[in-house]
């Protein structure tokens, strides 16, 4: 049972067996952050959590969630920052009903088998920092809708069913403060121009020609840390190469 009016959730790293209760927004009506990350939760996300409209992280990541991405949760533009649902297995196509005046900040769906087409409406997303749509079977042409976002800085494609020249990103006022991008594992065809990585400075090093460090193994990217009322979340990425 639920704690009627909690501020924050926390049941992430537990052996939680169940489905999401139905009912589940009727007790997050106060709720900032909400996180059943890392158990074994499986059935579908019900629509009721859309009721939660305080919410400001939702993380669902890591679980065996099924079914579709409820319209309702990508449609709001209260106050949602953060949606991770990353690592289920969530199918169907990704709603393409973003509103004008999105909030999120960070979208993570990798690892689930979307498909469909890239959602145009994800360029209303105008603070978007992070996207990661990696692992999916989206299938399309590279979405040059994102250029309106300047505050894109992680752009995870990967292992998807992109296709076709990607001839968009040529302007230099494209991502200033882009630092990933992976779009590996697709059916992208022609040249990269040079120009790509001239434009995109946040990628370089600092004054005193400083790097990122880079795991042998394994990648992992220390992206933000999102301070949404008072509510830090830290978001991670480990990419195997």
């Amino acid at each position: 049972m639920l704690p009627p009016y909690a501020f924050y959730l926390d049941y992430s790293r537990n052996n939680f067996s169940s489905s999401i209760p139905a009912d589940i927004g009727d007790f997050l009506v106060s709720t900032v952050f909400f996180s059943l990350a890392s158990n074994h939760i499986h059935g579908i996300i019900p629509e009721s959590v859309c009721k939660a409209t305080s919410l400001e992280v939702l993380d669902l990541s890591n679980n065996s969630l099924s079914g579709m991405i409820p319209q309702c949760l990508t449609a709001r533009n209260e106050s949602l920052a953060v949606l991770n649902l990353r690592r289920n297995k969530l199918s169907g196509t990704l709603p393409d009903n973003f509103p004008e005046h999105c909030s999120l900040q960070t979208l993570d769906l990798n690892g689930n088998v979307i498909g469909g087409q890239f959602p145009k409406s994800l360029a209303n997303c105008r603070m978007l920092e992070v996207l990661n749509l990696g692992n999916n079977q989206i299938t399309d042409v590279f979405p040059c809708s994102l250029k309106k976002i300047s505050s894109l800085r992680v752009l995870v494609l990967r292992f998807n069913k992109f296709y076709d020249r990607i001839e968009c990103l040529k302007t230099t006022s494209t991502w200033p403060k882009l630092q990933i991008i992976d779009i590996a594992r697709n059916n992208f065809t022609g040249e990269i121009p040079g120009s790509f990585f001239k434009t995109w400075q946040a990628m370089m090093g600092d004054d005193d020609g400083a790097v990122s460090k880079i795991n042998q193994d394994s990648v992992y990217y220390k992206v933000s840390v999102y301070k949404t009322a008072s509510v830090y979340y830290k978001v991670y990425y480990q990419v195997s190469v």
